[in-house]
């Protein structure tokens, strides 16, 4: 007996309407376009512009990747939700679209959390750290657990009986089979996989972030002079010279940046992620419209990167403009 039995619900009865399911295929179309555009956009911009190609720059170039497969294979989501007869097409289609934007959705989450502890070892520790977490043996090894972890929860339902890829009558979509008698039991392994510990180590990383800067605004500010975070990059003469480079203006606003993405990506993410573990049928009505939110995400970050990044947004703007000789510190192209 599947776990839908035991709420009375028959699986193949899906839990929304056709029109509802064309009006959300219309909107992850504009998601598909936006997220598509956008992070090549991203990706472009690394590739064109010499003051990108940070080793911390690596992990955004990474998480616009693990965006634009998302982007990509959301048409055959489109294709799921508008045929009222079942999967159209082949089922290894069906079969590989699960398996991408599940391994993709654990990429991007793990992704964030790198970020975060990255922003923090640059904020908040020594030069002389955050210098050995850039060397390549190490930013290499994080991009294999980035990777190594998304891929080992998609293939399980391969290698074990524990949930099935593929197309969900239910959902009308293709992601997992829902009607699988452990199908339950694999929704509750990718909550407990994808969303605490980097949701923890994400949250711990930029309170300790705020922290940090709140106890230098106070230490270094006049007493007759309100603290702002401004001050923060105006410490005394005293301090060591490192301090002011961690904490100048341009680092401040970059990870803002980032905590803003980390922001949206959880208002995101979240409906879905509690939906996978509820049986109520009010959830699983819900979960359709969760999914659909979860994946307004990967088109989300290239606008972030084009409006508040301060070295991003200067390349974006000039390659939108078609005005690529004013990239900063463009990379000459070879049939220059």
């Amino acid at each position: 007996m599947d776990n839908y039995s035991h709420s009375g619900l028959d699986e193949e009865q899906p839990t929304s309407s056709l029109l509802e399911r064309q009006i959300l295929a219309g909107v992850l179309a504009l998601v598909a376009v936006l997220g598509i555009v956008g992070n090549t956009v991203v990706i472009i911009s690394v590739f064109l512009s010499y003051k990108l190609r940070t080793k911390m720059n690596i992990f955004v170039v990474n998480l616009s990747f693990s965006d634009f497969l998302i982007c990509l294979h959301l048409v055959w989501i489109i294709v799921a939700f508008v045929a009222d007869d079942g999967w159209p097409l082949p089922d290894w289609l069906c079969v590989w679209c699960g398996f991408i934007l599940i391994t993709c959705i654990g990429v991007s989450v793990y992704t964030l959390a790198c970020i975060a502890i990255n922003r923090l070892i640059l904020i908040r520790y020594s030069q002389a750290t955050f210098l050995f977490l850039c060397r390549p043996t190490i930013v290499c090894f994080m991009l294999v657990i980035i990777w190594v972890v998304p891929l080992c929860v998609s293939v399980t339902p391969f290698i074990t009986d524990l949930g099935e890829l593929g197309y969900s009558s239910r959902y009308r979509t293709c992601l997992k089979n829902n009607a699988h008698e452990r199908a339950k039991a694999y929704d509750v392994m990718l909550s407990l996989v994808f969303y605490p510990l980097p949701t923890a180590v994400i949250i711990t990383c930029y309170l300790k972030i705020f922290v940090f800067l709140r106890s230098r605004v106070n230490k270094v500010a006049p007493e007759n002079i309100e603290p702002t975070v401004s001050s923060v990059i105006q410490p005394h003469q005293e301090e060591r010279p490192s301090l002011r480079e961690r904490l100048d203006r341009r680092q401040v606003k970059v990870t803002k940046n980032m905590f803003y993405v980390v922001c949206l990506f959880f208002m995101c993410t979240t409906p879905y992620g509690l939906s996978l573990l509820c049986t109520h049928p009010a959830c699983l009505r819900a979960t359709t419209y969760a999914a659909v939110i979860l994946s307004c995400n990967s088109c989300i970050n290239p606008f972030i990167y084009a409006t508040k990044h301060p070295d991003f947004k200067k390349v974006i703007r000039c390659i939108l403009l078609c005005k690529l000789k004013k990239i900063p510190q463009r990379v000459k192209l070879p049939w220059e």
